[in-house]
């Protein structure tokens, strides 16, 4: 197993940003989607009840959209 001492800085990098798009956007997109489709139900909003659902999906559907892009495949 190679610590991260023996990894060079671009593969650091590299590993930083994959998990940036494959678990933080994903994740503060779903919480504010959440946030927006309660906040649109208990006050009868329909638009924001809409666009949290909007979110809500895209945070989920983001990492097979972006990662396969930075990974080349």
């Amino acid at each position: 197993m190679k610590s991260l001492k023996n990894i060079s800085g671009d593969k650091m990098k590299g590993a930083i940003g994959l998990v940036f798009y494959s678990h933080v956007i994903p994740f503060i997109l779903g919480l504010i989607g959440i946030l927006l489709m309660c906040t649109g139900v208990m006050d009868d909003k329909p638009m924001y009840t809409s666009l949290g659902l909007i979110i809500f999906f895209v945070g989920g559907l983001l990492p097979f959209i972006i990662l396969p892009i930075i990974l080349g495949l």
